[in-house]
């Protein structure tokens, strides 16, 4: 449990653990609880964190702010592990399990469940950089209503997306999108994946604003 209470620094003092060097946790089975107090894990700029076999939840950071668990301006891996019940609020707020901010987001062999968002990505939210997923479970994440595109996964902007060998089902999204939203400048590659009891108003699976968007190599045209 953290216990330091304290947002909104990156000094590694008070709130979310703040990652500002290369670090590999080792959590064999073990869990982090933010004690919705802050989001659990910052990597910074400069920052390469990777995690295996470790629980996260309980993230819930200043409304507004975005990465319920994580949020990462670096490189950020996530392997074997659990990011579930985390939550981001207010206006803007993205990505209630992960924000990648132009950063470098590779998750493998991991599960995203009960994650929500206001605006966008209730499992993950990836604002332009490179972010991959493979054998990951994206289950029950949803969004809010501002937009609230993306239950699953968001991409904004002229990022890349690639989703192999995984399982998008029973997110939801207010608006748009279900499982996984793409951008207007997005590319999206999505390869040997079950899409699948996901609910939105608009794309109930998959939504596409425009960009690149392929699912085992069959162009998703724009929904309408």
């Amino acid at each position: 449990m953290l216990t330091r209470a304290g947002a909104g620094e990156d000094a590694a003092e008070t709130g979310d653990l703040d990652v500002t060097s290369e670090l590999s946790i080792e959590g064999n089975g073990a869990s982090v609880d933010a004690g919705g107090s802050d989001r659990a894990f910052d990597v910074l700029a400069d920052g390469e964190l990777q995690v295996e076999y470790l629980n996260v939840g309980g993230g819930a950071p200043p409304a507004g702010e975005s990465g319920g668990a994580f949020r990462s301006t670096g490189t950020l891996v996530i392997d074997r592990s659990r990011i579930e019940s985390n939550v981001v609020a207010g206006m803007g707020a993205s990505g209630g399990g992960v924000f990648n901010d132009q950063g470098k987001l590779l998750v493998k062999r991991s599960e995203l469940e009960g994650n929500t968002a206001t605006r966008a990505g209730g499992g993950i939210e990836a604002n332009l950089g490179r972010t991959a997923l493979d054998e990951v479970a994206l289950t029950r994440d949803s969004t809010g209503a501002g937009p609230g595109n993306g239950g699953g996964l968001h991409l904004t902007g002229a990022g890349t997306v690639n989703v192999d060998r995984s399982d998008v089902a029973r997110n939801a999204a207010a608006a748009e999108g279900g499982g996984l939203w793409n951008s207007a400048t997005g590319t999206m590659t999505v390869t040997d994946t079950r899409i699948r009891r996901n609910q939105a108003p608009a794309g109930r699976n998959v939504f596409n604003d425009g960009g690149t968007f392929t699912i085992d190599g069959r162009p998703v045209p724009p929904t309408i």
